[in-house]
This record gives structure tokens, sequence and C-alpha cells, in this order.
């Protein structure tokens, strides 16, 4: 019973939102005031029960009396946010945000794990009635372009469309470079990959971004004071990209702006008027991007992604990650993360980025690099988001390196064995002394 009554209070929040909406264009109908009187009620009972619930169900008290109230003037009951949605593509429609919901989601993981099947179901049925895609597991990429099928249905992609350019689908959507319009104009300024109101980590977060290549860009936080803090420079790539991966405790918790302008050799951190050798904001003809809003804050509640294997390499234990180039040279990276997660990966080496879902049983995912990687020193960065709740994670950054593909396929790497190599040589001068001194005692002793 105490199992039916979490599920009916996830369902209620769903319902007493949707009821908010409907009650927007008309009078409450007796059949939705009773469902608003039900909802109090199971509100009530759960407080009563669960007390840490209370500033949760305080709020949603409170907005369900002035329904009520402005129904009885005959008044439009409330101003809920209104969210553009595409009629051809619903479920892009983002979850709505309160606290109750994720009290939901950390509290019942049974409720959550229901909604992100149900989520998906919703995908899958997209994708073949749309883009005719049938959709058989979460690492299925038809277009190869390093994104998963669900991810592309999710943002209202096709799966199939080959990639044009030097950004997928899925970039230009995280770049708002959609359309030909805004699509030129990364030839002129950045664009910040990152969506407005995002909450990002205290621990640490990822800023991705599109700007002119070959130039070097500043990235700067300004705070609600309006004091700025510089977080590094980067130069963009000759496919327009940037990836900034900022430390923990760069920033205090609060609300920002982040921006990006053109730069050259110093700028000075407003804050403390100490010098941050991270260029001069503002020395170069680019315009500055568009600045975009953000929260920094203790916990994203959304858990870091675990990364576990490299090319099929356990990566556990090893400090230097070796791997072998095979098959068409495309890299994968696998581990678990949050059955509700994207998983992005941007490879900073080439910068492009890869994403897929989550599997929603078991939380695995393979992110794939999405075109072949040279031999050499790569870097890849993976953090978790939910692109309803604008949440990003503590980002995970892993070196490793490409060993030369005429190599033996399926060796292992030289530097995972110590025996092999310099060490090989060393043991066996050492075996061999050792041996040779045990002989010449034995002939001795006789």
């Amino acid at each position: 019973m105490k199992q039916i009554k979490k599920i009916y209070l996830g369902l209620g929040v769903g319902l007493f939102f949707a009821t908010v909406f409907v009650a927007q264009a008309q009078s409450l109908t007796p059949d939705k005031l009773q469902q608003l009187q039900d909802l109090k009620k199971l509100y009530k009972e759960a407080e009563a029960k669960n007390p840490a619930l209370s500033p949760y169900t305080k709020q949603s008290l409170e907005m369900i009396e002035k329904i009520e109230s402005a129904n009885k003037l005959n008044k439009n009951p409330i101003a809920a946010p209104k969210i553009p949605i595409k009629p051809s593509a619903p479920i892009l429609k983002p979850a709505l945000k309160s606290p109750d919901h994720e009290v939901i989601k950390e509290n019942f993981p049974e409720t959550k794990k229901k909604i992100s099947l149900e989520k998906r179901a919703a995908i899958h049925k997209e994708a073949q009635q749309k883009f005719s895609v049938v959709i058989k597991e979460n690492t299925q990429d038809t277009n190869r372009d390093g994104v998963s099928d669900e991810v592309e249905t999710l943002l209202g992609i096709d799966p199939k469309k080959p990639q044009s350019g030097h950004f997928s689908g899925f970039e230009k959507k995280l770049y708002g470079l959609d359309t030909p319009q805004k699509a030129a104009r990364v030839e002129k300024q950045c664009n910040i990959g990152v969506l407005s109101g995002a909450k990002l980590s205290l621990e640490g977060f990822t800023v991705l971004a599109a700007c002119p290549k070959g130039q070097q860009f500043a990235l700067y936080a300004m705070d609600e004071q309006g004091f700025t803090t510089a977080l590094g420079t980067q130069t963009a790539s000759d496919n327009y990209k940037i990836v900034f991966v900022v430390d923990k405790n760069k920033l205090s918790p609060g609300k920002y702006t982040f921006q990006l302008e053109a730069a050259s050799p110093l700028t000075l951190n407003s804050k403390n008027g100490q010098a941050d050798v991270v260029g001069i904001v503002g020395a170069g003809a680019n315009e500055p991007s568009k600045p975009v809003a953000v929260e920094i804050v203790p916990s994203t509640a959304i858990p870091q992604p675990q990364a576990q294997k490299i090319e099929n390499v356990d990566i556990a234990a090893l400090k230097n990650i070796k791997v072998f180039k095979t098959g068409d040279g495309r890299i994968h990276v696998s581990g678990v993360a949050d059955i509700s997660a994207m998983v992005v990966g941007t490879f900073s080496s080439a910068i492009f980025t890869s994403a897929l879902l989550a599997n929603v049983e078991t939380g695995a995912f393979e992110i794939i690099s999405a075109q072949p990687l040279e031999t050499g020193d790569h870097e890849v960065v993976l953090y978790a988001t939910e692109l309803d709740q604008r949440v990003q994670s503590k980002p995970v950054q892993l070196k490793f390196s490409i060993v030369d593909v005429n190599q033996k396929r399926g060796a292992a790497p030289q530097q995972n064995f110590p025996w092999r190599g310099w060490w090989g040589v060393a043991l066996g001068i050492t075996a061999a002394i050792i041996a040779g001194f045990l002989i010449f005692r034995k002939k001795k002793a006789h």
C-alpha cells in the first residue's frame, strides 16, 4: 500500500500541473475541481507520513489554493510558463520543473524507472512513425555521426540523415546553428553550447562552444554584482569547436552570466585584481558570444558517469592508458551512468561530440567517436545531463594513447605489461646472474 501511495504521489504531480495548464484557458470544470481536491488530500497524507516532503508539498498546496480562489472569482487562475512545442515532435516537451518532481525522482526509483521507460518508448515510436527508423538498442547510430538514434529523434533530427559540414545535427542543435542563417554566424561569433538556466556543479563543469576557427577565445563569468572571473582560454579547432573544462571551486555557488570573447595575451580577474594569464578580452575583431545565464550549485543531483573501458581495455587500474586502433578507427568508450541521463562525450583532440541515452535497465553507455582518431595522445571529456532538467554532472577527463595500427591486433599494449621492453631485459639479466651464481655454488660444493 505504501508503494502505491508513492506512485500515486508521482502521478499526482503530473496531474496537478496538467490541470494548471488546462485552467489557463478556461474556468475549472467540476471534475477538475474534484481532481484538485483529491490531489490536495494526497499531498497532505504524504506530508503527514513523511515530514521531509513538507517544503515541497507546501508550495504545491499553496498553488492549488490560488487556483481554487481564482476560479471562484472567474478569473484566469494562474500564468503557467508557456513552452513552445512543435506539434511534429511532442516528445521534446521538457518535464515541468518543480521541487516535487525532484523529490519523486530521488526517493522513488521505481517511479523514475517507469518514467524513463515511458519516455524511451515514446522516442522509439516517434522514430518509427516520423523517420521510419526501428530502434533496437540505445547505442544504435544509423548515420554513424557519433550520436545515437534515440538522441537525434528526441531532438527532432532524422537519424538517417548523414552529417554535412563540420557539425552533426546534434551539434547544430547544441550550438544553436540549426538554420543556414545561424550557421553562417559561426564565422564571426562564438555560440556557447550550454542551455540558458543550466545548473552546473561546483565540483567542476564542461562548456562546449562553436567559434571562428583558428582563433583564441576567453571564457569568463560575471556574477550578480558585476564582477568577472576568467575561466580560461582555448583556440578554436579547424572544425570550429572549443571545449572548456573548468576546475573545482573556480566559481562560488550563485548565478552567473557566461560569455566568450576574442582574446590575446593577458586578462585581469576583476574580482580580486590579480592577473590571470588567459587573454585580453575583446582584443579580437570578432563579436562576443550571446550571454548565457547559469547557476553554480554544490550538487546537480545527477551522478557523474563512470567510464570503465576504452576499446575493451579495462581502465580501472591503469594510469597510462594505451589502446590499439582497430576496425574503422573509431574509438569506443563504455561505462555506466544514471538510467535517465544523456551521456555526452567530446574528443578534444579533434573536437567532435558524441551523445547517447544510458540504458534504462542497467545505465550502460558506449560513446563512439564520430570519426577515426589518429595514432598518438588523446583526451575524451564525459558528462551526464538531463535536458528537461537543464542539469550537468561533474565531468570525467580521460587521457589515452592510440598505439601504432601496424602492431598486431589483439596484442596487449606494452605499457600495460611491465615485463615487456627494458623491464624484460632487466629481469632476464637478473635471472641469468642468479642462475649462474647457483650453478657456481653447486660446482664448488662438489
